[in-house]
């Protein structure tokens, strides 16, 4: 057996780096909860098995680390075999189970469950099955298939499982913010003018896949629970088959009037057969543990968000809704219709919801709600209006953006570069359905693809959001001032731009739970994770970036130090020289500092500023409120335990042709 710090040279592309540095140095591991729930439960289980004179013979399907194997070991199994498909932490399971002392109890085989063979991978059939095959969505990772396969071709016919069975629950609520992220809004240009969605737009079902989000960051003021939380689906693990299709039918009635427009769903899980020990998923407000203060954080199971095509109203308490719930092997969706006094359903559409549109396959969620985000466009509105002037020749950069239907709207001739093809054609599904064919020339492509035919007169207006699909840090989106330097000839010496700079920031902050995904696991339930812990290390500092993309909003931090200007760059024509810039930030032994956040402002004018961090005044010692619709970039500080050797965070950021870079040190 090679030394995990061999393991990398095995895989062979940058891809199975990646999945190594994704698969665990995330938050299951730190999960106490559900670790201590496993065990409980499989403790549990092995104990009722061997006071009836059962022996105990284990399968433990997606091993991981072996963890629950061990745990299967630790309380007496009597044999004990563990698949794990991915090999490389296979491999590793296999150290990690030598390191705890279990190699001969625990049987490691790198292949699929579905691959097993009984005689051949497995002695005999299993009378117990340890497995954990779920995701947000519950059956996202072919639970149904998995479970399905292992009752038929290896498992005992009064097999045992942990856990045993799981439930899904769903609840109707009325968010703002949540319809945001699915529907366009119109956008008001002027006070009686307005560009409207395209038709098909305003009337399409969305993307079929649903949004899964830390559900308790949520503000309590941004939804209203239409119904209370009802149970849809329950998957009994135990049963002799679970169905690869299913469709439940819950009657809700209203505890407050509304509009629904998003169902909130989750799910909890039955560890042990009897239902005694409960792992649950739900959002803070539905959580059993909730006043206990014992909420868990988990960024592997979070909840998730599915869009109703269309709104149902429910004008006071006390109505009735039917809620129908369906599933295939892997996901779910819902409809939903009102009763009426004769006690039959309203006629609604039963099919799937598929987007017909374009715009949600363009659009992410995120997107579209900064799209849709009415401060943020007023002000870009705003400062069109300040600026633009009759004649104007305008040049729009960035994917998808509406500012160069707004341009439009306003009477400039617009030129806009297209370079993502899908949200080009929502563009112009746009500019057709509001008769802005005349004012906008959608072109595709990268600009440097165009020759000066392209452009009747020069370009004396440049905006952009700025946005590009592919950015993924909040500075790559300088990307669009890399792209004006491209065609100077064809630009007037007065060249407007929006914006006109930018700033990055940055401050020292502690993370509540987010800086789990780079901490080391060392040991759970007793079990030394050290080979894993190298394994994924190995792997992170081979194929990460030391500053990573997180929406924040759903991630709470509190700020510990005070914000910083790291890089200031004006959009200027000309401006030749790279920028940079060294200035630091004082720390303290108390602060308890774990992380760095650093995000953009982009300045329109010097009262008109794009924030792409705190959506209010950030104050030491305080929870920070960061942009709903916004990636913030996030550097993890690792071996903080020495903090009293160092006062102060460094940064330096150096600007050349537009790539930013920027290091972060402690002195």
């Amino acid at each position: 057996m090679e030394d995990s710090n061999n393991f990398l040279e095995n895989i062979g592309d940058i891809d199975g780096e990646q999945d190594i540095a994704r698969s665990a140095y995330a938050d299951m591991l730190h999960d106490i909860e559900r670790n201590e729930k496993y065990e409980k439960a499989i403790a549990k289980v092995i104990s009722q098995m061997k006071n009836k004179g059962i022996s105990v013979n284990v399968l433990d399907i997606g091993t991981g680390t072996g963890l629950l194997s061990m745990m299967a070991a630790k309380h007496g199994a009597d044999s004990i075999v563990a698949c794990e498909a991915f090999t490389p932490v296979a491999e590793c399971a296999v150290k990690v189970i030598e390191d705890n002392g279990y190699s001969a109890s625990i049987k490691v085989i790198p292949k699929r469950s579905t691959d097993l063979i009984v005689g051949n991978d497995l002695p005999k059939k299993a009378n117990l099955v340890v497995a954990e095959l779920y995701d947000t969505e519950l059956i996202g990772e072919g639970a149904i298939l998995s479970y399905n396969h292992a009752r038929k071709e290896l498992l005992e016919e009064d097999f045992l499982s942990v856990p045993s069975r799981a439930r899904i629950y769903a609840q109707l609520v009325e968010c703002p913010l949540a319809r945001s992220w699915n529907r366009p809004f119109s956008i008001e240009v002027t006070k009686n003018d307005s560009i409207m969605p395209p038709p098909e737009a305003e009337i399409c079902s969305g993307a079929p896949a649903v949004h899964d989000i830390q559900m308790s960051q949520l503000l309590s003021e941004s939804f209203t629970a239409i119904t209370d939380p009802a149970e849809v689906f329950c998957f009994d693990w135990l049963s002799p088959c679970t169905p690869s299709t299913g469709h439940n039918v819950t009657n809700l009635k209203t505890i407050a009037p509304g509009s629904v427009n998003a169902v909130f769903f989750w799910w909890t899980t039955d560890m042990d057969p009897e239902g005694e020990i409960i792992l649950s998923c739900a959002p803070v407000w539905a959580h059993p543990d909730a006043k206990k203060g014992l909420l868990p954080w988990r960024d592997h199971w979070m909840q998730a968000v599915y869009y109703l095509p269309n709104d149902v109203c429910a004008s006071e308490i006390g109505v009735e809704l039917v809620l129908e719930a369906f599933h295939d092997e892997y996901s779910l969706w819902f409809r939903l219709g009102e009763r009426h006094h004769n006690n039959s359903p309203i006629a609604v559409k039963e099919t799937r919801p598929i987007c017909n549109c374009l715009l949600h396959l363009a659009y992410s969620r995120p997107r579209l709600g900064l799209l849709n985000d009415k401060t943020r466009q007023n002000k870009y509105i705003n400062a069109l209006k300040r600026y633009l002037f009759p004649g104007a020749t305008v040049l729009s950069l960035g994917d998808g953006s509406w500012l160069s239907l707004i341009a439009a709207k306003l009477g400039a001739t617009v030129i806009a570069i297209e370079t993502n093809p899908m949200c080009r054609r929502v563009i112009e599904s746009y500019s057709e359905s509001n008769g802005l064919q005349n004012n906008l020339t959608i072109l595709s492509g990268s600009i440097d693809k165009f020759s000066e035919r392209s452009f009747d007169k020069k370009i004396n207006f440049v905006i952009a959001e700025p946005f590009f699909e592919d950015s993924v840090l909040p500075w790559d989106h300088l990307y669009f001032w890399m792209e004006i330097k491209k065609i100077k000839s064809f630009l007037d010496p007065g060249m407007k731009v929006l914006p006109s700079r930018v700033k990055i920031k940055g401050l020292g902050v502690r993370f509540h739970d987010l800086h789990k995904i780079q901490t080391p696991i060392v040991e759970t339930c007793g079990f030394s994770m050290k080979q894993f812990d190298d394994l994924i290390q190995e792997a992170i500092d081979s194929i990460d970036e030391t500053i990573e993309p997180h929406p924040l909003w759903e991630y709470p931090c509190t700020a510990l130090t005070d914000i910083v200007n790291i890089l200031e760059l004006s959009f200027a024509l000309d401006d030749k020289s790279s920028h940079s810039n060294l200035t630091d930030v004082e720390v303290t032994a108390t602060d308890e500092i774990n992380g760095v956040v650093i995000w953009c402002e982009w300045f329109l004018d010097d009262d008109i500023v794009i924030s792409t961090g705190p959506r209010s005044p950030t104050n030491k010692g305080e929870v920070i409120h960061w942009d709903l619709h916004s990636k913030q970039g996030c550097h993890f500080l690792r071996n903080i335990n020495n903090i009293n050797s160092w006062s102060r965070l460094q940064f330096l950021a150096m600007e050349n042709d537009c790539e930013i870079s920027i290091e972060i040190n402690r002195i």
